[in-house]
């Protein structure tokens, strides 16, 4: 009896010593991929992508070419939605030969455009302006209609402005300084804009001016 006992006891240690081993691996086993798993867990959460802009995404700036009769020509860098008198004035402005009369300033620029402005020599020898306006010089900023001597607002000096009729040294300095800041008129009637001159100094004037 106590040899059977014994015999039991005995086959049951040995098979608890086998299966303690296989058990003991696949335990380390599945600690060690777990491990490995939370691993990469925390790897890819602490991983961040790079913002990068969007593609085709529009610059804030062009670059256009300013040619002609112009202080300095060349390739200028504006802020987009510019106008022709901003790439003007970077150019250094119009020179004493310049013909501007046919030249949109207030218009807005494009990428890669290009401003070409004429000086009175080309202008003349292109058949946009006659002898009589280009005397040979710089316009005074008056020309010849008819009989009657008309003023160009967009050109007139502070000397030329002064004749026409309700304009004094201090309304003609007004439109000087409008026009250095706006650029030229579009009409005649846009010299209402101006401080000081309103619709009945206009009416007086109006025959008399021309853009």
């Amino acid at each position: 009896m106590k040899k059977t006992v014994c015999m039991i006891l005995f086959t049951g240690l040995l098979c608890f010593l086998v299966v303690l081993p296989g058990c003991s691996r696949q335990s380390y086993f599945q600690t060690k991929s777990s491990r490995e798993e939370n691993g990469k867990t925390k790897l890819s959460l602490g991983s961040k992508s790079k913002k990068t802009a969007p593609a085709g995404e529009a610059s804030d700036k062009i670059y256009v070419q300013v040619a002609g009769a112009v202080a300095s020509p060349g390739v200028y860098e504006l802020d987009r939605d510019s106008r022709v008198f901003q790439a003007i004035r970077a150019a250094g402005g119009l020179t004493k030969k310049a013909y501007d009369r046919d030249l949109n300033q207030a218009g807005v620029l494009s990428d890669g455009q290009k401003i070409y402005v004429l000086s009175r020599k080309e202008a003349k020898e292109t058949g946009k302006v006659e002898e009589t306006e280009s005397g040979g010089g710089q316009s005074s900023g008056k020309a010849t209609e008819g009989s009657a001597e008309l003023v160009n607002i967009n050109q007139a000096d502070k000397n030329a402005l002064v004749t026409l009729p309700g304009i004094g040294d201090t309304r003609a300095e007004a439109i000087l300084a409008y026009r250095k800041e706006h650029g030229p008129f579009q009409d005649p009637k846009d010299i209402t804009l101006v401080s000081g001159i309103g619709s009945y100094t206009y009416e007086k004037l109006k025959d008399k001016i021309i853009i």
